[in-house]
Formats: structure tokens, C-alpha cells, sequence
């Protein structure tokens, strides 16, 4: 099973003036055999709002929430 491990949150705000805050999450796979059977691999970094909408990232400072189609700025 997937692990998520929160790096970061900020605050994001979209051209209709709506406010979100996004969460970083880095995902770590398992990996591990004997005799490391706890080894983990880093996978990719997500990008989740604080209500559970998948983002992506555009640029270091602008967002897509996936679902609404809604591009968010760091703020």
C-alpha cells in the first residue's frame, strides 16, 4: 500500500476570487524484500486541496484543480 506524507500547505486563490488551500504530498511505494522488507521507494509529489480535489501543477506558482477546471495562484 501507498503511503502519503505531507511535505507542505499554502493558500491559493482563483481568478473568480475563490480561496483553497493546497496540500503537497510526496507518495512512498513499498519496495522492500528480505532483508529490508520496510524499504520504500519515493514516488510522485501530489497536489490535493484541503476538501480532496486532485491539482495539478502548471507552473511553481499556479494550479489546476482538476475537476472544477478551476486554475488557482499561490498566494
Amino acid at each position: 500500500m501507498n503511503r502519503l506524507v505531507e511535505l507542505s500547505r499554502f493558500n491559493a486563490k482563483s481568478d473568480k476570487g475563490n480561496l483553497y488551500t493546497i496540500i503537497v504530498y510526496q507518495e512512498y511505494y513499498p519496495v522492500g524484500t528480505l532483508p529490508t522488507p520496510k524499504a520504500e521507494m519515493k514516488g510522485r509529489l501530489r497536489w490535493i486541496t484541503s476538501d480532496g480535489l486532485d491539482c495539478t501543477q502548471i507552473d511553481a506558482k499556479t494550479f489546476k484543480i482538476d475537476s472544477i477546471g478551476e486554475t488557482v495562484r499561490k498566494i
